[in-house]
């Protein structure tokens, strides 16, 4: 932005690139347990950083509701693990 006139120098809009709401994403995650891991302990882990990634959201103008993300799990225990992670 020109400090003088207040008008943006290249004159152009940002263009900001959006995934349409309700797209879905497959992913899979994997960890490598050794001998002395607690494999429990790695799992809250991961589960609280999607969980506190669900309250927050990806990339930039996420205050403008841009990158939104929800989590579904097809392992049933998993799943519940993640319900009730206190935050």
């Amino acid at each position: 932005i020109d400090r003088k006139t207040g008008t943006a120098i290249r004159g152009g809009l940002r263009q900001t690139e959006r995934v349409p709401a309700g797209a879905e994403f497959n992913f899979t995650i994997s960890i490598r347990i050794f001998d002395k891991d607690s494999e429990e302990e790695f799992i809250e882990f991961l589960l609280k950083g999607l969980k506190l990634l669900e309250y927050d959201a990806l990339g930039g103008n996420g205050s403008r509701g841009y990158g939104r993300v929800e989590f579904e799990f097809f392992d049933n225990d998993i799943e519940e693990k993640f319900k009730n992670i206190p935050l």
